[in-house]
């Protein structure tokens, strides 16, 4: 099942309120949890986008409601990536790349033909309502960062969707500042190719290096679909630096709130005890390996209070305390120092 970021969600939401809809009541009719969109990284149905568009378009009797709510001023993460690269070809590439970020089924190419270039995006559904107002929602989406980029009104020859006109003409070409032609074979946003080259009107490298990274991320995350595995890496992330080891603070590391971190893990039927444990035992075992390092330097590096505690879980791991373990023959190069230390 195709899923949707749950902060594009709420996004939606928030233009729908400065479309004068009341968003609580959008929510309560189309049955979506709220609540749970603010969960920080939590992934929700696609359909509950769909829900909500066309539940606000019916309240509010427009039936351009995708078109309308992707024009108003609200920047999300994804615009604040895009808006910081050098240039506009930079800001579409960017988008391209990490579209997955913002829904499973959304895919999206920078194609370049002669003097035209297009920003083709498609997305996975059957739902021919879902898709119009996604389509049109992206569009003014796009041709808005587009303008907010540079600082002037971009130089958008023609935009194309696959669907039928819903609304009247002369306010797609409103919005969206070019030709718009509908029934098209896919939908795409055409420019000049030289169009592509023009400079951000505030580009920052830094910006970019930052949100580049926590795009790098979560895409990570998002790819491996085992959400266990990222936590294991988080984990194994707080062991090998020191750092504090909770549901809490391992949630902040994968940008998700601490009760969306358990749930998903309930979701492999795994607890973050049993994650953490695991990990923690594996690296724990490691370090008993190095004879230069006490066993009371293990359990601190391990984030355990004293050698009693770290004892009394290393049993629990293993069936072994600590020591006994350290003591057993190991594979020829696990150790990598010499001397006792034996705590």
């Amino acid at each position: 099942m195709n899923a949707v970021a749950a902060e594009q969600v709420e996004q939606l939401l928030r233009r729908l309120e400065l479309l004068g809809l009341d968003s609580e009541e959008v929510c309560q009719q189309a049955r979506v949890d709220r609540a749970r969109l603010r969960e920080p990284g939590t992934r929700v149905p696609v359909e509950w986008f769909s829900r909500l568009a066309a539940t606000a378009a019916a309240l509010s009797k427009d039936p351009l409601l995708g078109l309308h709510a992707g024009e108003t001023s609200i920047h999300d993460f994804f615009d604040y990536l895009a808006m910081a690269q050098p240039t506009v070809e930079a800001g579409f590439e960017v988008f391209a790349r990490y579209a997955r970020l913002a829904a499973d089924g959304l895919r999206a190419e920078v194609r370049k033909r002669g003097a035209y270039s297009w920003i083709h995006v498609e997305f996975d559904s059957d739902d021919s309502v879902s898709l119009r107002h996604l389509y049109e929602y992206l569009a003014a989406l796009l041709v808005r960062n587009y303008r907010a980029s540079i600082g002037e009104d971009p130089r958008v020859s023609e935009v194309r969707f696959p669907h039928a006109r819903q609304g009247p003409q002369a306010e797609y070409e409103r919005v969206l500042g070019s030709t718009v032609r509908f029934d098209q074979q896919a939908f795409a946003v055409g420019l000049p190719t030289d169009a592509l080259a023009q400079r951000h009107e505030y580009p920052s490298p830094q910006v970019a290096h930052v949100l580049g990274e926590e795009a790098r991320q979560r895409l990570a995350l998002v790819s491996a679909g085992d959400f266990a595995t990222g936590v294991a890496l988080a984990v194994r992330r707080a062991c090998d630096e020191g750092t504090a080891c909770t549901p809490e603070s391992v949630a902040h590391v994968l940008g998700v709130g601490a009760r969306t971190l358990q749930r998903r893990l309930r979701q492999q039927r795994k607890s973050f005890r049993e994650v953490r444990d695991a990990v923690r035992c594996d690296v724990a075992s490691g370090l008993l390996r190095r004879p230069s390092l006490q066993v009371s330097e293990v359990a601190e590096k391990l984030g355990f209070a004293d050698v009693a505690a770290f004892d009394k879980a290393f049993k629990r791991w293993t069936g072994k305390t600590p020591r006994a373990f350290r003591h057993e023959p190991h594979e020829a190069g696990d150790t990598d120092d010499t001397g006792d230390g034996t705590g």
